[in-house]
């Protein structure tokens, strides 16, 4: 993941007319952080095999959950100052 925070790093000093650069740092960045998830996702083949499929159901629930809490919270913990 510090590989691809590296890249994403270099992103942020970009300018608009760098449009290839930030292409490829992009993908580059989004590469190096995917493969990261091929540990994550051997890990439920190791913990219980004939279960694997429930279990990575299960705890990709759990995480997208957050994807629609969040924006939930957000608005919860700002307020509209106009």
């Amino acid at each position: 993941m510090i590989s691809g925070a590296v890249f994403l790093i270099g992103l942020s000093f970009l300018n608009c007319t760098h449009t290839a650069l930030a292409v490829t740092l992009m993908t580059l960045a989004s590469t190096l952080c995917a493969t990261s998830l091929s540990g994550f996702f051997v890990n439920h083949m190791d913990v219980a095999p004939p279960y694997a499929g429930t279990l990575m159901g299960i705890s990709n629930g759990i995480a997208s959950v957050t994807g629609f809490i969040a924006p939930l919270v957000a608005a919860v913990l700002t307020t509209d100052v106009s």
